[in-house]
């Protein structure tokens, strides 16, 4: 027979306070810190589409005339349109009957909400970053790492990895590279900021320039041309091949080289009231719940949507945008 005791063992646990919740990592293509993509929160409520009027210039080139010259050239202008479909981004909001009547018993109902709507908030926002970064084949939208209209290099054959690399190599694939991107575009363009897989950045700071130097490739690159190099794990091999970007077995990361220029942007914006991005820029109708005539009760379970309406990453100008495709770490 069971012995009687004078405590029961849940009468001597002490319950920690706090509880214990998944850590998710960053989502860099939404999240205006990083500075990848502005994210700007400006797409009106209702917008299918949105329009970016674009402008053309044709005529000859001037000419040198005399002082009585009577054929001078002149030139025409016109607009054209990009148009760009939005997309509705959406995750409820569950909870039935006995759910409810148990957590307000407990008295936690409300903490049960919540973290309902944090995890529905997630859920949106990882999707809608996997559409900025990659765009969406289904839809047949591009995202920032896979633009059509953007330079790909994937035939070099530097490896970063190989013990056999050294660091003045590493650098000059880099500079060498953004001087081919200035040279090419007769230095409209300078893209020399940097995005690349978690692994490349440990290679880079922990490499050397020369075998006489203590100088990292990482920081000789931000010392000699190189705005920024930040990290995202989209960059890696495996990511790119499982988002249809690269085929199987393809086994390359990719490096971006792109211009960063959205927190001047947003700086300004604070003053002027307009938000203006010339190369890259996506526009978002921040995430919300759904108005309560669009909830819903299916018998005892209660259903409200939550969502998030936003365009693809827009490009307006490709040549200020180059990947290079590099081998993945062994």
């Amino acid at each position: 027979m069971p012995q009687a005791g004078a405590l029961l063992s849940r009468d001597a646990e002490q319950l920690l306070p706090g509880v214990l919740r998944r850590r998710y990592r960053p989502l860099k293509f939404v999240n205006n810190e990083f500075q990848i993509i502005p994210n700007i929160p400006d797409l009106e409520a209702g917008t299918p589409e949105v329009v970016r009027e674009v402008e053309e210039e044709e005529g000859p080139e001037a000419v040198i005339v005399a002082d009585n010259a009577a054929d001078i050239p002149a030139g025409d202008e016109g607009l054209t349109e990009d148009r760009y479909r939005t997309f509705c981004i959406m995750y409820a909001v569950s909870y039935t009957m006995q759910h409810m009547r148990a957590f307000e018993k407990a008295g936690k109902f409300d903490q049960s909400l919540q973290r309902k709507m944090l995890k529905a908030n997630r859920k949106i926002e990882e999707k809608d970053n996997q559409l900025a970064a990659y765009g969406s084949a289904a839809f047949n939208v591009k995202g920032f790492l896979n633009n059509a209209s953007v330079t790909l290099d994937n035939t070099n054959t530097i490896d970063f990895y190989d013990a056999a690399t050294t660091g003045k190599a590493m650098y000059e694939f880099i500079l060498d590279t953004l001087g081919t991107i200035q040279d090419s575009t007769d230095e409209t363009e300078n893209p020399n900021n940097l995005l690349i897989p978690p692994l490349l950045m440990t290679q880079w700071t922990q490499t050397t320039v020369s075998t006489n130097a203590d100088k990292s490739v990482y920081q000789y690159l931000l010392e000699n041309g190189i705005g920024s190099i930040q990290t995202a794990p989209e960059c890696k091999s495996a990511k790119l091949e499982a988002a249809g970007v690269q085929s199987g077995g393809t086994n390359k990361d990719r490096i971006v080289f792109y211009p960063r220029e959205q927190q001047v942007g947003l700086i300004d914006a604070e003053t002027t009231g307009d938000i203006v991005f010339e190369v890259i820029e996506r526009h978002i109708e921040p995430l919300q719940m759904a108005p309560e005539d669009y909830h819903e009760t299916r018998k005892l379970k209660y259903i409200a949507p939550m969502f998030k309406c936003v365009t693809p990453t827009i490009i307006n100008y490709p040549d200020a945008m180059y990947y290079a495709d590099v081998a993945k770490p062994s």
